[in-house]
């Protein structure tokens, strides 16, 4: 699959795609642990990027951890479900997505 069809194929499912994955680090203690352990080996080092953010869940999850973070996602549709799903309060406003 070349870049353009994979990008117009998630711009398609985001909405469904953030549905379904959002949530599911409340469920997955595992990835919580290793978020954790990789947020405290970085904490304070510059910023983080997270390359291929989807719909900002685990963006989300380090920055709730005091990690300067970018999600990035080659998907304008995704970078829009992040956008509007991590803009609950004033504290996300420094949570920053963007698409290349």
């Amino acid at each position: 699959m070349n870049k353009d069809n994979l990008k117009a194929t998630y711009n398609r499912i985001a909405d469904e795609y953030a549905r379904r994955i959002y949530g599911e680090l409340d469920h997955k203690p595992f990835d919580q642990e290793m978020l954790q352990d990789f947020a405290e080996k970085v904490r304070g080092s510059g910023l983080v990027c997270d390359l291929g953010c989807g719909p900002g869940h685990v963006a989300r999850y380090l920055h709730n951890l005091e990690i300067n973070i970018l999600g990035i996602d080659l998907s304008e549709g995704m970078i829009e479900q992040a956008r509007k799903l991590n803009r609950t309060t004033p504290k996300y406003s420094r949570l920053r997505y963007r698409y290349p």
